[in-house]
């Protein structure tokens, strides 16, 4: 797949990835809402991230957004938190949610899910994962930000296919 489809979006909760200013790796899931343009015109690159990500062993500990419970409702998940909550952040990706999934969603709001103790960054993969991720680096410092959305001008501006 070339590119990410508005419809297949829809459908499909896409893991996806940005390499922020400081070279740690960012992952989002973008639970049936739309996701960047930069993301959508790269999705065969996405793919072979979400492999490798995939493939990750734990390495490291997460550190929890304390304002979480704010962000999303844990009664609705299915199984308990934990995994939920420390999966992409154990295996040293920031890790961000959407706030409000809705399949079809224009909304890009999304929120710090966890940060890892001890991040992975660019020079920790391999060169074929780097240069898919350097086609997706943003020059913004996701760890910041225990929530993103439209309000904040350089990541409104990543979601020209929404407005």
């Amino acid at each position: 797949m070339d590119r990410y489809s508005i419809e297949y979006q829809y459908e499909i909760g896409i893991n996806w990835y940005f390499l922020d200013r400081n070279d740690c790796i960012v992952h989002f899931n973008s639970a049936g809402a739309i996701v960047p343009d930069i993301i959508t015109a790269n999705a065969a690159d996405n793919e072979v991230l979400n492999e490798y990500f995939a493939a990750l062993s734990p390495y490291t500990s997460p550190v929890v957004n304390p304002f979480l419970t704010h962000y999303f409702d844990f009664t609705k998940l299915l199984t308990p938190p934990e995994p939920y909550v420390g999966y992409y952040a154990s295996r040293g990706l920031i890790d961000f949610d959407k706030q409000h999934p809705c399949s079809g969603s224009h909304d890009i709001a999304y929120f710090q899910v966890a940060v890892p103790t001890a991040p992975l960054t660019l020079q920790d993969v391999p060169d074929a994962i780097k240069n898919r991720l350097l086609k997706v680096r943003q020059p913004i410092r996701f760890h910041d930000f225990y929530q993103i959305n439209a309000d904040y001008g350089p990541w409104a501006t990543l979601f020209t296919n929404c407005f």
